[in-house]
């Protein structure tokens, strides 16, 4: 400061405060301070002036922007909306918001009425979908426009919260576990509030009583806060807020700053006040209390709201109507495309248990992969499980779904397992475009030890693989022990062969196609021996879709060997083959042959025929 002064002739010789400089000269100290206080600005000892940015409002309780170690001033940027609603939708977005209560909340008016009557335990509640937490060290941003009744009711008896919280229902004055935000208690108190485990931290209130006796001053007698923990209501209780106001709050895990039209000051701030639970959905909820009688004279809207971050970290791509819907990164950096990650689900079942794994909701996934394995390790199972894969659009009607073995790369919608190996797992693909629900029943159980069955969606899509290799192919040839008499009655013919090297006892019904196979018949070949002149035999093939063959069943095929023109008989040999590239029938089907005699046009018992079927099952 001056360490001499000139005198001055004007008036009464005031004196000027000067300072001598190292040369001698005497130069004039100036001071910047306040006119009316001694409040002047600091200078630094290297001569630097001092200078603090802060607000009135904010001024008086020491809080000013701030410097960083490193020299940079430090700001916040706008922050960025996560979840907003303004209600111009005559119903309620069901992908934002659920609802609870014996009176369902309803959208009127372009706002949302919380409103359950006057009818004793009687309740209404609005809760986001998604769940907000701090992010780093930015603040979760929360904001409102709620409308209240103009004056304050006393021994109103419906209790009212509106911020974050956790559950989606609550109780009269316990609204929730863990939260923060406003309330209006079944009295009429206004109170900026906490719960950490269920226990209720008042901050400030229209009624100083009820503020913790923690905050300074405050002359409260409410619930200490935990040590630790520090708040204040800066001095100022609340007002009540009659009509359309704003609500806000800051929140991070260690503090929490509540805001009531407008954030230049708040109206209360708690320090290491934590919830137990810190990423909390937007909550809303009003209770009458189970005795007295509920007023109603009150009112309850929210006409909007609003979470936001106030980070300026790094960007991200998210949807343009649910922004917290935010695409994902892989650990070596590859986006998927198909969004958030879908968890999966899996069952265990012991032997000879059957059941379901599912349904899985995978409307968001590009495929699923489904294994299969052990339920013990070092225990593996016996017997030969059947799983059945079914998809569905609506969780109600379901068809099946084909899937990709990859050991084998065959492709059904039954898998027939064999014995488990330990160590080993089977495992199985599929695309989902155009899927919203998958599930798995196992329909056959091990014999002994369990199956552990899991569903795991995925985010790209599954092309599944084209094998080069044929499938593996059982051989299959039936055939007639001996040439019969072609009668003239149609009659399916006693068929012998072989099927994969074993040997098929002679029968009318020789085959039925076993499951998880097709039989595809390569060969029908028919011979004939004429006993008479004019005479020939038709050979049918007959196959039954599902069951075991009979005469009346199906004609697959029809070939004839023999002569209506006068030939000698006993002398004279036919022979027939059906030309095709391959004729196939599903499992479950039954495969037969019939031969009838036939004279000219008439049917009649005529010469000798013989009857082969070749082909394979795969």
């Amino acid at each position: 400061m001056a360490d001499s002064n000139i005198g001055v002739t004007p008036g009464t010789g005031a004196l000027v405060d000067t300072r001598t400089n190292p040369g001698g000269e005497h130069r004039e100290v100036v001071v910047v301070g306040d006119p009316t206080t001694d409040s002047v600005a600091k200078v630094g000892t290297g001569g630097e002036q001092w200078a603090s940015i802060t607000s009135p409002a904010m001024s008086p309780f020491g809080v000013f922007a701030r410097i960083t170690p490193f020299a940079a001033l430090r700001v916040t940027g706008e922050p960025t909306t996560l979840f907003w609603d303004v209600f111009d939708s005559a119903t309620i977005d069901t992908t934002k918001w659920g609802t609870g209560g014996t009176v369902l909340p309803n959208v009127t008016g372009g706002a949302m009425s919380i409103a359950p009557g006057t009818t004793l335990s009687a309740w209404s509640s609005l809760y986001s979908q998604p769940a907000f937490g701090a992010n780093g060290t930015g603040y979760n941003a929360f904001a409102s426009v709620v409308t209240l009744e103009s004056a304050a009711v006393a021994g109103n008896n419906q209790y009212r919260f509106w911020g974050q919280g956790t559950g989606s229902g609550g109780g009269y004055n316990t609204p929730t576990s863990d939260g923060v935000g406003f309330e209006v208690d079944g009295n009429g108190v206004l109170s900026c509030v906490a719960f950490i485990g269920g226990v209720k931290y008042v901050i400030n209130s229209t009624s100083a009583s009820q503020i913790s006796s923690s905050v300074p001053g405050a002359g409260g007698s409410g619930t200490a806060v935990p040590a630790g923990a520090s708040v204040s209501n800066l001095g100022s209780l609340l007002t009540w807020q009659g009509g359309s106001h704003r609500f806000g709050m800051h929140v991070r895990a260690d503090s929490v700053f509540w805001y009531i039209e407008g954030q230049d000051k708040p109206v209360a701030i708690a320090n290491y006040l934590m919830p137990n639970t810190q990423t909390l959905p937007v909550k809303v909820l009003a209770f009458n209390n189970s005795s007295g009688t509920v007023s109603n004279a009150l009112t309850f809207l929210l006409n909007s709201v609003a979470i936001a971050d106030t980070t300026a970290g790094n960007g991200t791509i998210s949807d343009a109507s649910y922004p917290w819907r935010k695409a994902q990164v892989g650990k070596s950096g590859g986006l998927s495309v198909r969004g958030a990650s879908i968890p999966g689900t899996s069952n265990s079942f012991g032997a000879t248990v059957t059941g379901t794994v599912g349904p899985l909701d995978v409307s968001e996934a590009g495929n699923i992969t489904i294994t299969a394995k052990n339920q013990t390790l070092g225990s593996p199972w016996t017997g030969t499980p059947v799983l059945v894969f079914e998809q569905s659009d609506d969780n109600t009607n379901w068809a099946p779904m084909p899937v990709q073995r990859m050991d084998t790369g065959s492709v059904a919608s039954t898998q027939i397992l064999p014995a488990g190996t330990n160590l080993l797992e089977f495992v199985f693909n599929a695309p989902l475009q155009g899927i919203n629900y998958v599930r798995v029943r196992v329909t056959t159980g091990t014999t002994a030890n369990g199956i552990t069955v899991s569903l795991n969606p995925g985010g790209g899509y599954f092309m599944p693989f084209v094998s080069l290799a044929p499938p593996s192919r059982t051989p299959v040839s039936y055939f007639m022990a001996l040439p019969v008499q072609a009668s003239a009655t149609d009659t399916l013919l006693s068929l012998t062969g072989y099927r994969g090297g074993a040997a098929v006892a002679a029968t009318t019904t020789p085959a039925v196609v076993p499951a998880g196979k097709t039989f595809r018949v390569t060969g029908f070949n028919l011979g004939y021996i004429a006993t008479i002149t004019g005479g020939y035999a038709i050979a049918r093939l007959r196959h039954n879709p599902s069951g075991v063959v009979a005469i009346g069943s199906p004609v697959a095929r029809v070939i004839m060997a023999g002569s209506v023109a006068a030939t000698s008989a006993n002398a004279t040999g036919f022979s027939a083959t059906a030309p095709f590239d391959g004729l196939e029938f599903p499992a479950g089907s039954g495969i037969g042959v019939s031969l009838v005699g036939m004279s000219a046009v008439t049917p009649s018992a005529v010469g000798y025929g013989f009857v082969e079927l070749v082909g394979y099952e795969y």
